[in-house]
């Protein structure tokens, strides 16, 4: 018996000891790895630029695009405001070009391109004076870089928008990718700790991730797809996973229900754990046109196992401006209007200033282009919400000078919500200020 212990013990220091050493190797590698990727993106950091080409060149109709060549770095967000803010239109589409770059970063960049509610495509632009290959040469990049307007061609064969790129690019109003384009996904790639540019636990920008593609409309499981590809390889999407996550905006898609574990967010109390329900949908407008529009519902439990609140998240269009509107709430057999808020779904959090080192919301309140409105509502609301086919939300239009009053039906399915409500009903006795 003595013998059989020793001999275990043996095993599990030798065990250990080469775990310990594997796990060195693989930190090693890691480490190796993050810098070769911040020295790529060092080198290649994203260009933006006009592009201008003959007619149709973007489209039917399209003659001028916004390029985005290269990879997603630190300033991109901030390049990207500045570039956009200096054009004197800004309704021209915008293709990408992209092996990735920053995630966190690259959700900055699709929130700007929501509030814009800017067309992004995949495509190659190659200005006058650069060769088509697929890959940009430094003599390229340095012409790209020369001025702000290039005669260019456009190209969708063998462009790819992969990784970062991907997040970035669900953050568009309207979004289409060419047959011959390439959209491409793999998991987070972790930066150790120690190096220039650390990066956050992957598990944080995951869950950000989900919240984010389940605002922009596409389904969170996208997150998840992501994460089971190596970040050393490409997963290339077919046709069918992206109509399956709602990448592409064509026709109306509607999210399954996002249930959140736990976050973080900044009250007048001070910090409190929210646990919350959240799914959208996406639909053209008008029906059947080329303009989308993401309507987004969150239930989500108060401070201290108190109210239970609904608000309701839409994007107005254009037309809409200036509008009075009414939103009243059908759920099985009860009814009710919701009020206008400064509380954004979108919260201010501590989650968020923990993966991108700054809050991408200020004092909480809605981004530009969104309107809110919402109400308390009862357990009881929410189950017999739940025990009907869909919650409907109706959008009351009064009527502006010559034009008559109108109105707009969106439904949000209720298939999951009963899973989704036990989750937050278990969770929200935790709910606390902290």
């Amino acid at each position: 018996m003595i013998g059989f212990r020793t001999s275990l013990f043996c095993c599990l220091v030798l065990a250990c000891s080469v775990t310990s050493a594997g796990a060195r190797q693989a930190d090693i590698a890691a480490r190796a790895k993050g810098k070769a990727l911040q020295e790529s993106i060092q080198r290649q950091p994203m260009i933006f630029f006009v592009a201008k080409g003959g007619p149709n060149a973007c489209g039917s109709g399209c003659s001028e695009w916004i390029a985005a060549e290269g990879l997603l770095d630190p300033n991109v967000a901030q390049r990207f405001l500045d570039f956009v803010g200096s054009l004197p239109r800004g309704d021209l589409p915008i293709f990408f070009n992209s092996k990735g770059g920053i995630s966190k970063e690259a959700i900055v960049l699709g929130t700007l391109l929501r509030e814009r509610r800017m067309t992004v495509r995949v495509g190659r632009t190659i200005p006058d004076g650069c060769h088509q290959s697929t890959a940009i040469d430094a003599v390229c990049r340095r012409l790209m870089q020369s001025k702000r307007e290039h005669k260019a061609r456009l190209v969708t064969a063998g462009a790819v928008c992969g990784s970062g790129c991907v997040d970035a690019f669900v953050g568009g109003s309207v979004r289409l990718v060419a047959r011959d384009a390439q959209l491409a996904i793999h998991s987070l790639r972790v930066v150790p700790q120690g190096s220039e540019d650390v990066s956050t636990n992957a598990d944080d920008i995951r869950r950000v991730l989900r919240i984010y593609f389940t605002e922009m409309g596409v389904d969170p499981a996208l997150v998840d797809a992501a994460t089971a590809i190596s970040p050393d390889r490409f997963h290339f999407m077919t046709r069918d996973e992206i109509a399956r996550f709602g990448i592409e905006t064509r026709g109306s898609f509607e999210t399954r229900w996002l249930t959140h574990p736990g976050l973080q967010l900044v009250t007048q109390h001070g910090l409190s754990d929210q646990f919350f329900a959240l799914k959208s949908v996406t639909e053209s407008v008008p029906p059947g046109g080329r303009d989308h529009r993401t309507r987004t519902l969150r239930i989500w439990c108060g401070e201290g196992g108190g109210p239970i609140g609904l608000v309701y998240q839409r994007e107005p269009s254009f037309e809409e401006s200036g509008r009075s509107v009414l939103i009243h709430v059908g759920a099985g057999s009860n009814e009710l209007v919701l009020r206008k808020t400064n509380t954004a779904s979108r919260f201010q959090r501590a989650d968020a200033e923990r993966v991108f080192g700054r809050l991408v919301e200020e004092n909480g309140e809605a981004k530009a282009g969104s309107e809110q409105r919402s109400a308390s509502v009862s357990w009881e609301f929410l189950r017999a919400a739940a025990a009907a086919p869909s919650i409907a939300i109706t959008e009351w239009f009064a009527s502006q000078g010559s034009g008559a009053a109108s109105s707009r039906a969106v439904k949000f399915s209720t298939d999951g919500l009963s899973k989704a409500l036990d989750q937050l009903q278990k969770n929200c006795g935790q709910a606390k200020v902290l």
